[in-house]
Parts: C-alpha cells; structure tokens; sequence
C-alpha cells in the first residue's frame, strides 16, 4: 500500500502502470552529476548560476552513484 496512492494518481495518472505493490518503479531518462556544487543555484538577481554537469552513462542498464556527489535525474 502506497501512502497517498489516491493523490499521486491525481497528480500523475501516466504512472498508473508503473505503481507496484512494493512502491513505484519509474524508468529514469537521464543522469547528470553535477561537477561543481554551487552554494546559489538558479537565476538570482538576473545572474545565471548553473553547475557544470556531464551525463552519466548506465552499463547493463544499472547506473553507479557514488557518496558525496551530486546528480539530477
């Protein structure tokens, strides 16, 4: 039983087929690690202040995260 299952259909009904009884599996499109993590990300004051980021690839369709780093997917 997922908390909320009621109100995450609401929000996303696409991902009826993805819920499972263990929770949600979603296929990931892309992985970014995040090269320098910066203090202020976003447009602030008009400035844009975006990290560098390089796509991580997946090997067998499993993608390696490593600790004290950043990604966005």
């Amino acid at each position: 039983m997922i908390i909320g299952h009621d109100k995450l259909l609401e929000l996303f009904p696409s991902f009826e087929e993805d819920i499972k009884e263990n929770g949600i599996d979603l296929r990931i499109g892309k992985v970014e690690h995040t090269v320098n993590k910066q203090k202020r990300i976003g447009c602030i004051d008009g400035e844009k202040n975006l990290p560098k980021t390089y796509e991580v690839r997946a090997f067998d369709d499993v993608y390696k995260f490593y600790p004290h780093n950043y990604y966005t997917i």
